[in-house]
């Protein structure tokens, strides 16, 4: 795919404009969404280990930062010597536990809600819906997991359902940016098939929340090896809306694919989907 007639691939593409509140594609020019966050304590631990300085990201600068004073209290003549050293280890280690316990998530929240009134009709191959996806992404032999990354879903002719996200060179945190190798456009494909099940709810982010479509579906992960043969493993992508009816689009479609398995046996069955 291309964005304003150039290669998108990550680090050297030119970024597309980016307009606070913008939802569409105007001419050549593909505008992504921008929603600003009310940040929390768990957005902050997100963007601070997605954010770099001199190499390294803002949470490994915090982490060194405590292990630094505990050695420099610890070991000088300082008030308070083994309180205050001891106050930097549990920091370091609190902060390491946040971490990796909302890390879990994705950084996110997701609570699940019954689905509005959705009649399951297909979308159209021109059409795109504006989101912010959470969950893995991929881009030639790259992949990583994001957080509220603005993009577009959208369905070819074929029914292959795709994700075309965006990673923005700019800050977050007003300090620190993203590295290099991650600014650019970021993909996610998956063929009917693929579908496991599919979910409304919201999805929180820092203070911020919105409609959400959770989509479950079956990721191939290649060989690594002659004992690690090739597998799938089942994958949740949440895709957040602005708007409820940009849901009901997305979900329309998604509920679409219950139809055509009743003409194609090959299709598994689907999983904790509504009935209708």
């Amino acid at each position: 795919m291309n964005v304003n007639g150039r290669p998108s691939l990550n680090g050297t593409a030119e970024a597309p404009s980016l307009y606070n509140g913008a939802s569409a594609v105007s001419g050549t020019q593909t505008v992504f969404p921008n929603v600003p966050i009310n940040k929390s304590l768990q957005s902050l631990f997100y963007y601070s280990s997605r954010h770099f300085v001199g190499g390294f990201s803002l949470l490994r600068w915090l982490l060194g930062g405590c292990v630094v004073g505990a050695l420099i209290w610890g070991v000088g003549n300082w008030p308070g010597r083994w309180w205050v050293s001891a106050g930097f280890v549990l920091l370091w280690g609190g902060i390491l536990w946040a971490y990796h316990y909302w890390r879990r998530n994705d950084f996110v929240a997701f609570t699940p809600a019954s689905f509005p009134e959705i009649v399951p009709e297909p979308l159209p191959a021109s059409e795109k819906v504006p989101l912010f996806a959470t969950g893995y992404l991929t881009v030639e032999n790259k992949e990583q997991r994001f957080t509220w990354l603005p993009g577009f879903f959208r369905t070819f002719a074929t029914r292959e359902h795709a994700l075309m996200c965006y990673v923005a060179s700019g800050t977050q945190l007003g300090i620190g940016k993203w590295p290099d190798s991650e600014v650019g456009l970021w993909y996610l494909f998956f063929q009917p098939s693929d579908l496991v099940a599919i979910s409304w709810g919201e999805l929180t982010f820092g203070r911020t929340s919105y409609p959400t479509i959770a989509v479950t579906y079956q990721r191939r992960i290649a060989a690594r090896g002659r004992f690690r043969p090739e597998r799938l493993m089942n994958e949740t992508l949440y895709l957040s809306v602005t708007c409820e009816t940009d849901g009901k689009l997305i979900a329309a479609d998604l509920l679409h694919e219950k139809i055509l398995q009743r003409t194609d046996q090959k299709q598994p069955p689907f999983a904790r989907l509504p009935h209708g």
